[in-house]
């Protein structure tokens, strides 16, 4: 089941060291409580082969990013974690949109992310049909999103995905349990 937007709340993202995200994210929790800081960081489900076999792992879906879910507008927020960011060494900087001074990520890019995960911010499987080089998605967070697929890695069952984050275009790969493929 997807996440639902809470209008309540503004999404704001942390760029932090690479691998260090799950610490950052405890560190937050421990230091500001869960009411006014959610953080985590959206992950996906992938399969890796060792040997003959096949393992179902989660991994981060941006390595080196965190979201921060809060009920504080942008001015309060700033001003809470400013001094916790200057003194944390393994986060480098609060991203904003390029020059602007807005720190809040846009309401249409969280929504399609929430929209896709399920309430652990995880991007789950895809079920899907490929005829030719289209993809069909039968089931699963990606029905309804076929127009973003840019890329299909047939053997790996794989397909790219074009998503905005922070006004920038960002190419995602997402597991595709494929059914069958149409000829």
């Amino acid at each position: 089941m997807p996440v639902l937007l809470d209008s309540k709340s503004n999404y704001y993202v942390l760029y932090v060291t690479t691998g260090k995200e799950e610490y950052i994210c405890n560190i937050i929790k421990k230091r500001f409580g869960s009411h006014a800081f959610e953080p985590f960081s959206f992950k996906k489900n992938v399969s890796i082969k060792k040997g003959n076999k096949y393992k179902k792992i989660t991994k981060v879906l941006f390595p080196g990013y965190i979201i921060i879910k809060s009920p504080l507008p942008e001015i309060c927020f700033i001003d809470e974690i400013i001094c916790f960011v200057r003194n944390t060494n393994d986060i480098i900087k609060i991203l904003n949109y390029g020059t602007s001074e807005k720190f809040a990520i846009n309401e249409e890019e969280i929504a399609c992310f929430l929209s896709l995960c399920n309430r652990d911010y995880c991007i789950e499987y895809s079920k899907g049909l490929i005829e030719g080089d289209t993809v069909i998605i039968i089931d699963g967070p990606l029905m309804g999103y076929e127009s973003k697929i840019t890329g299909i890695n047939k053997q790996k069952h794989k397909v790219s995905v074009e998503l905005v984050m922070m006004a920038e275009l960002r190419t995602v790969t997402l597991e595709l349990e494929l059914i069958r493929k149409v000829d």
